[in-house]
């Protein structure tokens, strides 16, 4: 297995855990019942659809032959949007736990 293999799967696996802890706050937001339900369930299915996006992405980076500075660059994209993703998360989860 190449290091673009191991990044790759690594990023795979980060990003099936941001959907199953999107679901889990999709539920506990919809469980709240507060008059901000519908706002926060929006800005987590936005969340989602990110997640969607990146892996589109990694898959395309999977499948092309890339000279090893363009996967390169191409992983720390997606690594940096994960970084944005987690603040973006944090920001709803504390609105729906606080």
């Amino acid at each position: 297995m190449t290091d673009r293999d191991i990044s790759i799967k690594g990023i795979s696996n980060q990003l099936d855990e941001w959907e199953e802890k999107l679901v889990d706050l999709k539920a506990k937001a919809q469980e709240s019942k507060t008059e901000e339900t519908d706002v926060h369930v929006e800005k987590i299915d936005t969340l989602h659809q990110k997640t969607l996006q990146l892996r589109e992405k990694l898959n395309r980076v999977g499948e092309r032959e890339h000279h090893e500075i363009d996967w390169e660059k191409e992983i720390k994209a997606i690594e940096h949007a994960l970084n944005d993703l987690d603040e973006e998360y944090r920001q709803t989860w504390a609105y729906i736990y606080h």
